[in-house]
């Protein structure tokens, strides 16, 4: 039966792409104002976010996009296994340790934008995220011995007069009214996980400082941590959306999707995973779905010309996720895929790059769509295998000696013909990039005006529960986390600011068939 009815999404899902489409704006807004309505909080940001694209001044729907942005990142925390271990051990102590000493005195301090906070502004920020956590079904069933969301109005209708007093207070104050909180919330409710409520006030004040700036739960710390060195738990795919499709855009080598039997192959679509259907999925949230416990297993319904409609069972397993992909095309044009910046970027770029070169490669394609970024650095590095001199970008850090321009000074520099390929998700070390290679007329730019996140965030991970005992027992117990924290704000060679701008490029295309045409016939023009 599931076949059957994703066959018939799949014929449907084509029949609509060819029907004529309404004003986008309206419909996006429209789909994520149902989204929001039937607690989808994920959903709705994304669908607010393609909203941002098409007009990026629009101050009531950014606020709405980070609002469902916080409820989803709270949804994901109330979900993880490892936060709920985390809430369960803690004792509360420790809690108000964490929160008071570690995390709101390094939050101070290290954050770029430092002078903004108070402890009125940070005291608010986790009201407003306790506020929303007691109405939700999942703080509810697993931190208030499941309670009902509606059992809580009471409670959340008292708080909500402290929310709306002045907000002007010391830390020493905004400590002693998190405990009030806290006592009020015992007596409504004695069953109530005190420590819950702290770690509620702890994740709100990251909202405090800017929209890139959040906690980490132990198992995405982890994650985030592996992913930086190009490994992670999974089957082995990369996946890309073509007009509401999920499709496989690559298979590595020696993979559970390498093995399968058939294999899965390029621009087979995955029309189900676990059962969820993928239709009108982005295809981040696919690949979370993707990821997960090693040795489990996921259901996939794949569907491909010569395979058909199939079920695929494949089982997760750690593999090393290249960051760089490579190839030739027609006229000695070589063409690189830099998927994101790890710690093996650099090494893998200039081993994909030698071989172009060994093959008679004249000219090259840099494909920096879909990069979201990672370690600045690496990008940098990028950036002077192409500049012989110059500006790379500015910037404006926390640590002031690190503050001002970054140049490139290689006089080794590679000198071929360059164009690189943007769109709509190119962001953050990769806008770095692509700015430097177009302000010092080292590159054409082709493709969409990029994503524009113009800062780079630290990782900072907070102490075990072992650390925060009386005496601390050094680097043993539970992780508590950890803080992905805005410490720098970047901008072009020529000091433009990338972020709400992004990179525009010189010719503007959509579609990526159309944008690779273009960027060969201009490489062609230059032989």
């Amino acid at each position: 039966m599931l076949l059957v009815s994703l066959a018939l999404i799949y014929l449907g899902a084509r029949q609509a792409a060819a029907a004529p489409a309404d004003d986008p704006a309206k419909i996006l807004k429209a789909q994520a104002e149902q989204l929001e309505k039937l607690g989808d909080w994920g959903g709705a940001a994304d669908k607010y976010e393609e909203l941002l694209r098409l007009n990026r001044n629009q101050p009531a729907v950014k606020e709405r996009y980070q609002l469902c942005l916080r409820r989803y990142f709270q949804l994901v925390r109330h979900r993880d296994p490892s936060y709920r271990k985390l809430v369960a051990t803690l004792d509360y102590s420790q809690a108000m340790e964490l929160y008071g000493q570690e995390f709101l005195n390094k939050l101070l301090s290290g954050s770029l934008d430092k002078d903004k906070l108070s402890a009125g502004l940070t005291f608010r920020k986790g009201l407003e995220e306790y506020l929303s956590a007691l109405a939700s079904p999942e703080y509810c069933h697993y931190h208030i011995a499941g309670v009902k969301p509606d059992q809580t109005r009471e409670l959340r209708k008292a708080l909500q007069e402290q929310l709306d007093s002045p907000t002007a207070m010391t830390y020493p104050k905004a400590m002693d009214a998190l405990r009030k909180v806290v006592g009020k919330s015992k007596h409504a409710f004695p069953k109530i996980n005190a420590t819950s409520i702290v770690m509620e006030f702890l994740c709100g004040a990251c909202h405090a400082v800017d929209e890139y700036t959040f906690y980490l739960t132990p198992r995405q710390l982890r994650e985030l941590s592996d992913a930086l060195k190009g490994r992670y738990v999974g089957i082995g795919v990369r996946l890309k959306a073509d007009d509401n499709k999920i499709l496989v855009a690559e298979v590595l080598a020696d993979s559970p999707a390498a093995e399968a039997t058939p294999a899965l192959a390029k621009n087979d679509q995955i029309m189900s995973i676990d059962k969820k259907s993928t239709l009108e999925m982005p295809p981040d949230v696919a690949m979370e779905l993707l990821e997960g416990e090693e040795g489990s297993t996921v259901e996939l319904v794949v569907a491909s010309p010569e395979h058909g409609l199939r079920i695929v069972v494949l089982r997760r397993r750690a593999l090393v996720l290249p960051s760089v992909s490579h190839d030739v095309l027609p006229n000695g044009v070589g063409y690189i895929k830099i998927h994101c910046f790890q710690h093996s970027t650099l090494d893998e770029f200039e081993a994909k790059l030698a071989d172009l070169v060994r093959r008679d490669c004249k000219s090259l394609i840099l494909d920096l769509r879909g990069n979201p970024g990672g370690l600045l650095n690496v990008a940098v590095g990028v950036a002077r295998r192409f500049l012989s001199s110059g500006v790379i970008f500015s910037q404006v850090h926390q640590i002031p000696a690190y503050s001002g321009p970054v140049e490139a000074n290689n006089p080794n520099a590679l000198t071929m013909p360059l164009v690189v390929l943007v769109d709509a998700d190119t962001a953050s070390a990769a806008e770095v990039l692509t700015g430097a290679l177009k302000e010092n007329k080292r590159a054409r730019v082709v493709g969409q005006t990029t994503y524009g996140k113009g800062c780079s965030q630290g990782l900072w991970t907070l102490p075990t529960e072992g650390e925060l005992r009386s005496p601390p027992a050094v680097k043993t117990g539970l992780p508590t986390g950890g803080i992905r924290l805005t410490i720098a704000r970047f901008f072009s060679p020529t000091g433009q600011p990338y972020s709400g701008r992004g990179v525009e490029p010189d010719i503007f295309t959509e579609g990526e068939s159309e944008q690779l045409q273009t960027a060969q016939r201009l490489l062609a023009m230059e032989q």
